[in-house]
């Protein structure tokens, strides 16, 4: 049986203002996380590169997420997304999703 599923709890969201001189980084997320939705703002231009792990994350070693994209990713509680873009500046939104 797999755990992969499209219905979530919708938990707490943030917003994070992410620019190209260093990795911006969201809150930590909550205990009971297990996915998180990440996407940009529509009236961005530029792709923003994220990972949950590395806070160095740039386009060599993060996962590219381009403007208006949603995607819906793994990551374990208390783990932060971190994120940068090669633009001076662009918004990337995180919801926190549990089972």
């Amino acid at each position: 049986m797999s755990n992969r599923h499209d219905a979530y709890r919708l938990m707490n969201s943030q917003s994070v203002a992410v620019g190209s001189s260093a990795a911006a980084s969201s809150a930590p997320v909550g205990a009971q996380t297990r996915f998180v939705r990440v996407v940009t703002d529509s009236g961005s231009t530029s792709p923003i590169w994220y990972h949950t792990e590395n806070t160095a994350v740039s386009s060599v070693n993060g996962a590219l997420l381009v403007p208006a994209w949603i995607e819906v990713v793994k990551i374990n509680p208390g783990e932060r997304v971190y994120a940068r873009t090669n633009s001076v500046s662009a918004i990337l939104y995180l919801t926190e999703l549990t089972d």
